[in-house]
């Protein structure tokens, strides 16, 4: 191959590198974000998420920025303030597992433009076969125009 040849076959290769970055951007989920909106279309995402055991739907949620808090009796148990990418993995892990039968949303409360509380009551079977019933108190905060999960609270139903 001559010297000029070398020069355009990598020339090329860089151009079709940057389009493939652009493509598929880093850190960017396969699965759909909550579309904008009122905080109840996040409440029903994750709601649907659960139900189909989806931990990518879950993670497409999360903040790109900062933790987000868990207080989970059943689905972890964890408690405390973790990254976006060890929420998504801890329920990965459960979904291995645990079947969620049924998340319905009980009821959002907008509590200003930017930040709403969600309620779901869940149903489902835990890995060890146990059932399990409870509700999740979910803290959302509007984030570059879409509702990210800021919180998830485990509590009796």
């Amino acid at each position: 191959m001559l010297p000029a040849e070398v020069h355009r076959v990598r020339a090329v290769s860089r151009i079709l590198l940057s389009l493939a970055c652009l493509a598929a951007p880093a850190g960017v989920s396969a699965e759909p974000a909550a579309p904008p909106g009122d905080a109840g279309n996040a409440a029903d995402h994750f709601a649907r998420a659960l139900q189909g055991s989806n931990a990518g739907m879950i993670g497409a949620m999360l903040p790109d920025q900062g933790k987000i808090r868990l207080r989970l009796r059943r689905l972890g148990p964890e408690e405390g303030a973790f990254s976006g990418r060890q929420v998504e993995s801890l329920f990965r892990d459960f979904f291995r597992g645990g079947i969620i039968r049924s998340a319905k949303v009980e009821g959002v409360d907008q509590q200003s433009g930017t930040y709403a509380l969600g309620r779901v009551r869940a149903t489902g079977v835990d890995a060890e076969g146990r059932p399990l019933d409870f509700r999740l108190h979910l803290g959302f905060q509007l984030e570059n125009d879409r509702w990210a999960l800021r919180e998830i609270r485990e509590t009796p139903p």
